[in-house]
């Protein structure tokens, strides 16, 4: 019988703060942790029986009545289906926490749904359902939450809004966004996201040199990131690898994309693993990258099959 997760202080948060937040646990019982990293799961092998697990766990506490524990089980379920990349489990799952949010008047946890609501819109090419449910999102957000949900929210805003070509916007949040991953202040793996959204933004900017100090800034984050928890390194190596490409510094943007494609291998992370295969198929077709690149990988770069995983 699965046991319901307790509100103890999350994993990563510093040992000398567990002390104060376990003797005020009890006032804060209401209030939900902001995404458990799954930094001891490494592969889809090990994310499905977690997965599972997450999914029994929710079933025991519809069983019990308890509603809260069921949005805090729901919670773990939809990190669980976001790092599987299953989006219809996600869309179904986030549904369903954002109505018993709703219906209980609970507003940190319909902020936390509308994250999951975000990501799968945005990876479903929806750009239009993520716009609104994020915006309602940011709007309603509470501030007890903290910024880590803030930077999340916009900078997937920001990533939506420049894959309808509106960089204007996108720059905007992707500005905002920043602001709210400088006041989290510790190495948190929730903060892999928002960085990644705010660099995909900057990188794809008109002039991204306007922005040299705020890509410095958040490729320092991510990769401590990374250092950290090492699923965080496909991340930090492609969008290194990106920067370096821009900054005329070839060979670098090369080892930088193909670290990038072996860290995702290693990690079995899909949609990581399609976007280094896209992002090391540019370099290679360029004029400037084709000659780092060999060209038995630039055949394999170009295939369907690689160009059809991303697309989904």
């Amino acid at each position: 019988q699965p046991t319901v997760p307790s509100s103890t202080p999350p994993r990563w948060m510093p040992t000398r703060m567990r002390s104060g937040c376990r003797s005020r646990a009890a006032a804060r019982a209401r209030l939900p942790p902001v995404a458990a990293p799954l930094d001891d799961v490494l592969s889809s092998d090990e994310l499905e029986p977690r997965c599972n697990s997450a999914a029994a766990a929710v079933a025991c506490a519809r069983a019990q009545k308890d509603d809260l524990s069921t949005l805090h089980c729901l919670l773990q379920l939809e990190i669980a289906l976001t790092a599987l990349d299953d989006y219809a489990q996600l869309l179904s799952v986030c549904d369903e926490m954002g109505l018993l949010s709703v219906r209980m008047q609970n507003t940190h946890y319909t902020s936390l749904a509308a994250l999951g609501h975000g990501v799968a819109w945005i990876r479903l090419a929806e750009f239009g359902k993520a716009d609104a449910v994020l915006a309602r999102a940011i709007e309603e957000l509470p501030t007890e939450l903290g910024p880590v949900p803030e930077a999340l929210l916009r900078g997937l805003a920001a990533v939506s809004a420049l894959q309808q070509g509106r960089a204007a916007a996108a720059e905007e949040l992707a500005g905002s966004a920043m602001n709210a991953v400088t006041r989290a202040r510790w190495t948190m793996a929730e903060l892999r996201l928002p960085l990644c959204c705010i660099l995909e933004v900057y990188l794809s900017a008109a002039g991204p040199e306007r922005y040299s100090g705020e890509i410095e800034s958040a490729l320092g984050r991510l990769n401590t990131i990374a250092r950290r928890f090492p699923f965080a390194a496909p991340n930090a190596f492609l969008f290194q690898g990106r920067h370096d490409w821009q900054q005329n510094k070839r060979e670098r943007a090369c080892l930088g994309l193909r670290h990038s494609l072996e860290a995702a291998r290693r990690f079995d992370g899909r949609y990581e693993i399609a976007q280094a295969h896209f992002w090391l198929g540019r370099f290679a077709n360029s004029l400037s990258g084709a000659v780092h690149v060999s060209e038995g990988a630039v055949v394999h770069l170009r295939s369907e099959e690689h160009t059809s995983e991303l697309q989904s």
